[in-house]
Formats: structure tokens, C-alpha cells, sequence
């Protein structure tokens, strides 16, 4: 009959497709085997390294005070004195001149010493440095850093340790350090004698104010998260 024999054929055509698959699959199973027995890895991605970061290269530091005003050679270039009177003296540590310093004749209160004011950037680190002596006797002395306002106003001043000069030989102050904070315009470096006696001479010579920029330490990849 021509409908059985057409579901016959059906019937046949499905055993062969699903003979093929089986096949297909036999096949596939077969080579995967010959492999290793497990699927290829998915691929992977290696991360690259990340490039190093921009830096600010370390600089020598900038010396502000030059000429007379570091050596004292010829005059005392820019400095002045809140109380006293300063000179040249040729009882220099080096060179052919220094400052030198005498304390009022009534004792009491402190003298200093102070630098031409150097213009600043907000966030660079000043460092003030000196040699002192006194002339015949040994006396107390501190260096400072004042930071001044675009009208001269102080923002901030920054004082080192104390320690003692000798009367027969030269030695350099405690430094002074800091960085230039907001709203400062200008710096002067200061030099201090707490408790000079009455008249007492005190010398001062390779005057030293130092700004290094600001800036970043190196950042060196490869880096992780």
C-alpha cells in the first residue's frame, strides 16, 4: 500500500540520520581522546606590564643667596639685624670677609640676623645653613626660616635646634628646614642668638638658603591590583 510504504521509508530515512549522528559523535569523542582526553583550554590573555609613570628627575638644589649675600666678602650685601649693628669683619671661615654681629650694651633679649627675603614656590623645601664663631666667647645660636605674604606679612617660621658656638673656632649652626606653605610669597633666613651678653660679638659667614623643587618619587610598573 503507497501510505505504508512511505511511512516505511520515513522510518528508514530516521535509523540512517540517527546512525549518522551516533557516528559524528563517536568520531568527535575519538579525537578529543587522542588529545589528551579533555577539551583545549580556553584561551588565555597575558596582562602588559604597565609602562613607568612619569617622574620629576632629582635636581641639585638652588642656591638663593649668592655674592655677599652667602660670603660677606666686600659688605653685608642684604642682611639686617633686629637689633645691634652688623659689619664686615676680615675673621672670615673662608674667603675675605664675614658678618659680623655686636649685641646692644644693655642685655636682654634675643638678636637676629636677617637674610635679603628670596622669592618662593608653595610646596618646595627651603634649608638654611651657616658657619658661626664667636668672636671671644661662645654663645647660643638657632637658625630660622620666616615665610612672608605678598604685603610681608608672616605666614610661618620655622626654627632649628639650639646649640653652642665656641669663642676660638668656627662651626656650622643646626640647619634649618621646612616647606614653603600657602600664601607665601618670600623667605628670609634667619639667624639667632638667644641670649647674647652685653656687647657680645658673634660672627656669621657662608651663609646658605637652598630650594629644592617639588616634586614625585619614581612609580616603576609592572603593577597589580
Amino acid at each position: 500500500m503507497p501510505g505504508s510504504v512511505r511511512e516505511r521509508w520515513e522510518e528508514r530515512a530516521g535509523v540512517v540520520a540517527a546512525a549518522l549522528i551516533v557516528t559524528v559523535l563517536v568520531a568527535v569523542g575519538t579525537l578529543i581522546a587522542g588529545r589528551g582526553g579533555s577539551a583545549p583550554p580556553a584561551p588565555t590573555t597575558t596582562p602588559s606590564p604597565v609602562a613607568d609613570l612619569p617622574w620629576v628627575s632629582p635636581l641639585a638644589p638652588h642656591q638663593l643667596l649668592t655674592g655677599d649675600d652667602s660670603t660677606f666678602d666686600r659688605t653685608v650685601g642684604g642682611w639686617s639685624s633686629d637689633v645691634g649693628t652688623i659689619a664686615v669683619t676680615k675673621k672670615a671661615y673662608q674667603g675675605r670677609g664675614a658678618l659680623s654681629a655686636t649685641a646692644p650694651a644693655a642685655a636682654g633679649g634675643p638678636m637676629t640676623l636677617w637674610s635679603p627675603t628670596q622669592r618662593v614656590t608653595t610646596g618646595d623645601r627651603y634649608v638654611g645653613t651657616t658657619y658661626v664663631r664667636g668672636a671671644s666667647s661662645a654663645g647660643s645660636v638657632q637658625l630660622e626660616l620666616r615665610f612672608l605674604d605678598s604685603v610681608g606679612g608672616v605666614t610661618d617660621t620655622e626654627g632649628s635646634e639650639a646649640t653652642s658656638d665656641s669663642g676660638s673656632s668656627w662651626g656650622e649652626a643646626e640647619l634649618v628646614a621646612a616647606i614653603a606653605p600657602k600664601r607665601a610669597q618670600r623667605v628670609q633666613l634667619g639667624v639667632s642668638f638667644p641670649t647674647p651678653a652685653a656687647s657680645q660679638v658673634q660672627i656669621v659667614d657662608d651663609a646658605s638658603l637652598a630650594q629644592t623643587p617639588g616634586g614625585h618619587a619614581r612609580v616603576v610598573g609592572p603593577l597589580t591590583t
